[in-house]
């Protein structure tokens, strides 16, 4: 008896830390579309949501470089001298190799720069990979908001 209802905790307890991950993930995303107020340089609104991000998901580093590879921002400034990762990874459906991936960032049909992230301790689930997915699609928003001449193609 005591060992099912042990089994019942065990449960209830994995689903609880599914939720909370969960909203963790719907709040790192709510922050990186809201971030952007005009108020504050977009490389420090950049950096808050990396390390959120790093927070919120399996990341040990993530950094946003431009089109010429230089970085923009980065989740700890040490991270910025990480070398570039080989991989790129594909939008959606990926795993990030121990080198680390690459993320392109495009919007309007042009390519922007790239969201470069390392493995952290742990194992993405599916959840958190299409999150970061749809964070790097919010990143690439961001940089489009600071070039006027980037608008999508109708």
């Amino acid at each position: 008896m005591c060992g099912l209802i042990a089994a019942g905790f065990g449960a209830q307890r994995k689903r609880t830390d599914s939720l909370a991950a969960a909203r963790r993930q719907l709040d790192l995303l709510h922050a990186a579309l809201h971030e952007r107020d005009g108020s504050e340089a977009l490389e420090s609104q950049l950096s808050k949501i990396l390390r959120s991000s790093r927070e919120t998901l399996p990341l040990a580093a993530a950094v946003v470089r431009d089109e010429r590879d230089e970085v923009v921002a980065s989740s700890d400034p040490a991270d910025g001298l990480r070398p570039l990762p080989a991989v790129v990874l594909p939008p959606d459906t990926f795993s990030i190799p121990d080198g680390g991936g690459r993320i392109a960032l495009a919007f309007g049909g042009r390519r922007l720069g790239w969201l470069d992230v390392w493995q952290g301790a742990g194992s993405a689930r599916e959840e958190a990979r299409r999150t970061l997915s749809d964070l790097a699609r919010s990143v690439a928003i961001l940089l489009a908001s600071e070039n006027p001449r980037i608008s999508p193609r109708h």
